[in-house]
């Protein structure tokens, strides 16, 4: 928490993002044979209510950086299953366009 003048601002606590990444890193970690969709399953609940608590707070700077975190430990855990692919098949592979934003791990497939 800090007071700017008579403005209050709320940020996540450090150990509650630390909590957040390492909890994402776990969920990749034991899941590293299960199927996309298998791992979206799991990690959606996961990562909408950590946001869903904090999105009262003053956070777009650590949504941020916590999506950028979360999206190196995904990328990590895609190359890891195709390692004699190249960065274009597993973009085309794993990661859709949605709208404007490139790169959203995502599937059609329902497994």
């Amino acid at each position: 928490m800090r007071k700017y003048g008579n403005k209050l601002l709320i940020k996540p606590a450090r150990k509650s993002q630390q909590a957040i990444l390492n909890k994402v890193a776990d969920v990749l970690k034991s899941n590293r044979t299960a199927t996309q969709a298998q791992v979206i399953m799991v990690l959606n609940p996961i990562l909408r209510g950590w946001a869903m608590y904090h999105r009262h707070v003053v956070a777009a700077d650590i949504f941020s950086r916590i999506d950028h975190l979360i999206w190196v430990k995904v990328w990590r855990w895609a190359r890891r299953r195709h390692p004699n692919k190249g960065m274009r098949w597993i973009k085309a592979r794993y990661f859709e366009r949605h709208g404007m934003r490139d790169w959203v791990f995502a599937c059609n497939k329902a497994s």
